[in-house]
């Protein structure tokens, strides 16, 4: 709604524009009249009008002076300016010092309200332009916050920075791309994580908590401190840019207070890994990767502490070593009994296995090692594992919530089992397609020295699990059902009467005759020519 007002010394002027137009009709505002220009100056001030409709010449202060008194505090107020033929100088000065429009007196409507349209469309345009000049603004402001959001989670992973326009890292050249990051000083990392002490939380949890612990954190550091506060894929970052003197002691004050709001939050605690400092960006991402490595110490150091980073307290030990080919081979000997106890047993030990001083990341990695050969193994078996990577992932994932080793071997149990459980219905099935593999490989191999071992390699299980799963299925170990086949294909060849009886053996498996016909009388309760007499006699 346009609002207006009217000043002029004139009483009857100031009434008879009043008394002019329908001033609600056309959604305008009357806000009143002033007969003095000073006074009118102040109501200007405090009012504020779009429009303001004044003679020029008025005792105290002119209409001129007013216009130009305006002006100089920024006031936007458009001025319609009352003049004679004979002020038509003054009324021209109006005009070069910016008023909208003048008009000669005596005042005519329909000229006047025509103006004030004029006006009132004027203005709906101009702040329309100016709404959408300021929704652009927002969109920059916005696109290069993305754009530097962006840029940092590249730079931190070692993708090319060329893309962003920049020459090389400096603080220069980001500054020159971005707007004022970086202020010189020192440079430090610091990764946060939310631990609960008593008990394990989910992946979510952790996040979303450890989310508001870091807002707190950095609500608690000098703005000009904090250039990035954000979740990279990895870990929850903090990168801080200050100088030596307060870098320090803001951080410790910080994540005191941080403390505290963590426990009032949800009874945990909150554990910070810090980097060394650094006094060029580029050494950033490295920094990053130290804040990391220290925040990790908290399962071997306890959590909710400042745990700075020290390449001397990492000592390397590799998971081979850990898991050997002999370790290896019992991990899956318990898999392929679908043990759990066994199985939580072998994982324990391994862990056990692992040096007091060795760097935490070979924890992670033989959790890695651990899930990739039982799920590679339960595959080997038969079972179908749904998106192997994806439950890795997600498996590795829920164990950086970890504060300490028995929440890892617990939580490497417990997905252990969890994969177990979701495999061993399917077993069942597998199990009877293995027997039948098997059996088809017995029927085409019968009269060969075939032994379990190489049954066995067929369905790619280990001797052992074989011998189980064939025993289960068919009632009879492997040399029972090999021994009671070949037995019946020997029927068949002693009612060939091409064959010899001292053939027959050799036919199916057995090379000593002597021992086949031992093996046949016992099976059958007579000798093998004894049998090929009943069947000729009886098919007389």
């Amino acid at each position: 709604m346009l609002k207006i007002l009217v000043v002029d010394d004139e009483e009857i002027i100031c009434d008879l524009i009043c008394a002019l137009i329908d001033w609600e009709k056309y959604q305008m505002q009357l806000l009143g009249c002033v007969y003095d220009g000073e006074e009118a100056f102040e109501v200007i001030c405090d009012k504020r009008p779009d429009v303001v409709i004044t003679d020029i010449r008025m005792p105290g202060m002119d209409g001129l002076e007013m216009i130009k008194k305006a002006r100089e505090e920024k006031i936007e107020a458009q001025f319609l300016i009352l003049s004679g033929y004979k002020d038509f100088s003054y009324a021209q000065e109006a005009i070069r010092l910016g008023a909208a429009a003048y008009l000669l007196k005596p005042i005519e409507e329909e000229e006047l309200l025509n103006t004030l349209l004029k006006i009132q469309e004027k203005n709906e345009i101009a702040m329309e332009q100016s709404k959408e000049k300021q929704a652009l603004n927002q969109q920059l402001v916005d696109s290069r916050h993305r754009l530097w959001h962006q840029f940092l989670t590249d730079f931190l992973e070692g993708r090319e920075s060329a893309k962003y326009g920049l020459k090389e890292v400096t603080e220069e050249e980001i500054n020159r791309v971005f707007g004022p990051k970086f202020c010189g000083g020192l440079y430090l990392a610091a990764v946060l994580r939310w631990d609960n002490p008593y008990g394990s939380i989910t992946e979510e949890e952790s996040r979303y908590l450890t989310g508001k612990c870091i807002d707190f954190f950095c609500t608690c550091l000098p703005e000009s401190m904090v250039w990035y506060a954000a979740e990279t894929k990895e870990c929850q970052l903090v990168l801080l840019n200050g100088t030596e003197e307060e870098t320090g002691q803001e951080v410790w004050t910080a994540f005191h207070k941080m403390q505290a709001y963590a426990c009032a939050l949800n009874e945990g605690v909150v554990t910070a890994g810090l980097s060394r400092t650094a006094q060029v960006p580029a050494m950033v991402p490295a920094l990053a990767k130290e804040a990391e490595k220290a925040c990790s110490m908290r399962i071997l150091k306890g959590c909710g502490k400042i745990l700075e980073f020290d390449a001397a307290a990492f000592s390397p030990c590799k998971v081979e070593a850990l898991l050997s080919m002999k370790k290896a081979k019992e991990l899956q000997e318990r898999l392929e009994l679908m043990d759990w106890e066994q199985m939580k047993d072998a994982a324990r030990e391994l862990y056990e296995n692992i040096p007091g001083e060795a760097d935490p990341d070979v924890y992670y990695q033989l959790h890695l090692r651990i899930l990739t050969e039982v799920l590679q193994g339960l595959s080997y078996l038969g079972a179908e594992v749904a998106d192997m990577r994806g439950l890795i992932e997600r498996m590795c994932r829920e164990l950086r919530c970890c504060s300490s080793i028995a929440q890892i071997i617990r939580k490497t149990n417990g997905q252990i089992q969890e994969i177990l459980l979701s495999c061993k219905e399917q077993s069942v099935l597998k199990e009877n397609r293995l027997a039948n593999i098997a059996k088809e490989y017995i029927r085409k191999n019968y009269n060969k020295d075939i032994r379990l071992a190489d049954v066995a390699e067929q369905v790619y299980l280990s001797p052992t699990y074989f011998s189980a799963i064939f025993k289960r299925e068919t009632g009879l170990n492997f040399n029972e059902y090999l021994t009671e086949y070949r037995i019946e294909m020997a029927k068949e060849f002693l009612k060939n009467l091409e064959y010899k009886v001292t053939e027959v053996g050799e036919q199916v498996g057995y090379e000593d005759s002597k021992y086949f016909s031992k093996i046949f009388r016992k099976m059958v309760g007579i000798s093998p020519r004894d049998y090929r007499k009943l069947y000729m006699r009886d098919k007389i």
